[in-house]
């Protein structure tokens, strides 16, 4: 029988995986000194679920660039600060992945399905993205479509990963920036958060329908 763990608090659950005989898989947090560190783990004993949340695991080093730690399996980002969001989103978009190591870094680039139309993330640095559709500036209709879509993809990310709004010296907003709080860069981040902003309102529904499934069964129920 598995032992409970003192791992912090739980801050993500994928309740049921379908990639491993319906395990539960959980993240949790806690803080090595001031800095926080997340480990993916499952009480589950059933054959083959060391090697799912290690493969989760990886996944979250591969798709958002956090680094291991003490274990293959504790996670913290470069940058030593706090993504809870984001780490979160990164969490479970390995989870739906059947084996989630094996799959390259998002670009800093989408085709976006409603619009037809390539969406950049252009690193302006110290964590800041500007978002921009390739468009035909000499087609009025285009630019206003690119606009909006951009306005609806920079409101994701905000959501998703908790980016803030840019600000030039003179306190003006620019709409079409989001930072990272930390002001380090985070590009594999961004372009596993930019695959999923343009549809931001159907993910979280998804998030929360999810949630609402079940809860992390204790040791003795995972056998």
């Amino acid at each position: 029988m598995s032992r409970l763990q003192d791992l912090g608090r739980r801050v993500e659950l994928q309740s049921m995986d379908p990639h491993c005989s319906d395990i539960s898989i959980a993240l949790y947090r806690e803080l090595n000194g001031t800095v926080p560190e997340y480990t993916v783990h499952s009480y589950s004993e059933l054959p083959g679920t060391a090697e799912r949340v290690l493969a989760v695991a990886i996944g979250m080093q591969r798709l958002g660039a956090l680094q291991s730690r003490q274990t293959d399996t504790t996670l913290q980002f470069a940058c030593g600060n706090d993504h809870p969001l984001a780490v979160r989103r990164t969490f479970l978009e390995c989870c739906k992945l059947a084996d989630p190591s094996q799959v390259p870094a998002g670009e800093l680039s989408i085709v976006d399905r409603k619009s037809g139309l390539t969406i950049v993330a252009h690193c302006l640095g110290e964590g800041q993205y500007r978002i921009a559709a390739d468009v035909d500036s000499a087609v009025p209709t285009d630019v206003a479509l690119g606009a909006r879509r951009v306005a609806v993809i920079v409101n994701g990310l905000r959501k998703l990963g908790e980016m803030l709004p840019v600000e030039d010296a003179d306190g003006n907003l620019h709409e079409d920036c989001v930072s990272f709080p930390c002001g380090q860069d985070h590009h594999p981040l961004v372009g596993l958060l930019l695959q999923r902003a343009p549809n931001v309102r159907a993910l979280v529904r998804e998030q929360e329908a999810a949630a609402a499934r079940g809860v992390l069964a204790a040791p003795s129920a995972q056998s």
